[in-house]
């Protein structure tokens, strides 16, 4: 009986350890889909400037209309709801204060800010000026991603390696 409840125990610990490094591998891969899914909306604002359809709030609903990506449709939604606010100071701060409540805790912080100087868009500026500098902000948000992905494999095959070894550990330190 006790050997049942050994084994029994022992193999939960591994398969516990094994969903913890497939949770630790998923939060890498929602870090990459989510800067694709920003680098992906930056520049469709960046062509709705371009082509003068529409300012900055009418892009944010249409990109939230059209979206796919639950965690986009809430942020762009918020962000339309809070600049049609007039209490309200200014699009940073609106932005800042939406990217900290739904990206916060899928971001690293230095994505956060990095993500937030879309915030700091020369609205006051020429349509090319803006265009320039959303597209600036799309080929540093791309290099991080091509950063992450590079690092990302061999995290996860870490992840896997330790949360295994970790597993194996306990049994044999409970056993």
């Amino acid at each position: 009986m006790i050997v049942y409840i050994k084994a029994a125990g022992g193999g939960m610990v591994i398969i516990s350890s094994i969903l913890f490094s497939v949770v630790l591998c998923n939060s890498e891969a929602a870090k990459i889909s989510v800067l694709n899914e920003l680098v992906n909306v930056f520049s469709q604002i960046s062509g709705d400037i371009r082509l003068g359809f529409s300012s900055l709030p009418a892009a944010f609903k249409n990109i939230y209309e059209h979206s796919e990506n639950d965690l986009i449709i809430n942020l762009f939604k918020a962000l339309c709801d809070d600049l049609d606010d007039k209490e309200n100071d200014n699009f940073s701060t609106v932005f800042n204060k939406n990217i900290d409540k739904y990206l916060r805790n899928i971001l690293q912080e230095k994505d956060c800010e990095l993500i937030k100087e879309f915030g700091l868009l020369p609205v006051h500026l020429d349509a090319i000026m803006q265009i320039n500098y959303i597209d600036e902000l799309v080929l540093r948000i791309r290099r991080k991603i091509e950063e992450y992905s590079k690092v990302s494999a061999v995290k996860c095959r870490m992840y896997r390696t330790l949360c295994l070894c970790g597993g194996l550990m306990i049994i044999i330190i409970l056993i």
